[in-house]
């Protein structure tokens, strides 16, 4: 067992009254009996099951905030770009405008 796992003294399930007690020294419920080998057990596997899910779901926010930082480059490009050829075209029409002689009639 590792330090983090001698650490931890009691998980509880969303919605229940039940606690998970990894091996803490103290009693695992109320009427002080220990815990026996086989909720001990269950307890190390639903802790390996919630570190899983943990690392899962830390990959996932890593991924989700590289595809968001991706796109914010994206469409700031996108935006630069569009102001460059804004720009481009007033020029244009500030020269053409210069340039342009009305027809004589």
């Amino acid at each position: 067992m590792n330090k983090n796992e001698r650490e931890v003294l009691c998980l509880c399930r969303l919605g229940t009254q039940k606690h998970l007690h990894l091996l803490s020294g103290t009693s695992s419920s109320s009427s002080g009996c220990a815990p026996s080998s086989v909720e001990y057990q269950r307890s190390v596997e639903e802790a390996h099951a919630m570190r899983t899910q943990l690392e899962k779901l830390e990959a996932r926010l890593e991924a989700e905030t590289k595809e968001r930082e991706d796109l914010r480059v994206h469409l700031e490009t996108e935006r630069k770009t569009r102001e460059d050829l804004q720009q481009h075209m007033k020029r244009e029409l500030q020269d053409f405008m210069k340039n342009w002689h009305p027809p004589n009639n």
